[in-house]
């Protein structure tokens, strides 16, 4: 059950947070080859950016985490385009705006729905 956190520095309508959620879920279904029910996308406002010590991010941007159980590298990095590209396509960002953050989630690690996965 991949789960993708999206945090973002622009409030954007509910209308539009839902397209790209429903965008997201069409597209990266397939690539990890799992039902749409159970791909889950959230998006939260991302409050402060802070980078190192350095100061915040002038430009804003768009940090993604993605949740799933592993896969062959090749097929993260196809879904990690297809997420990058979904977003820049819906949200009018340029490519090095957005940031994802992938994390291998194994088995028996998730509980949802009254069971562990």
């Amino acid at each position: 059950m991949p789960v993708l956190t999206l945090y973002t520095l622009d409030i954007h309508s509910s209308e539009r947070v839902q397209c790209v959620a429903d965008a997201l879920v069409q597209r990266l279904s397939p690539r990890l080859n799992v039902p749409p029910e159970l791909l889950w996308v959230h998006i939260a406002p991302l409050t402060h950016l802070q980078e190192g010590l350095h100061g915040t991010v002038d430009t804003p941007h768009l940090v993604v985490t993605v949740m799933a159980n592993p896969r062959p590298d090749e097929t993260v990095r196809q879904a990690m385009s297809d997420i990058a590209e979904t977003l820049v396509e819906y949200l009018k960002l340029e490519l090095h705006q957005v940031w994802i953050h992938w994390m291998d989630l194994p088995p028996a690690r998730t509980f949802a729905n009254g069971q562990v996965y």
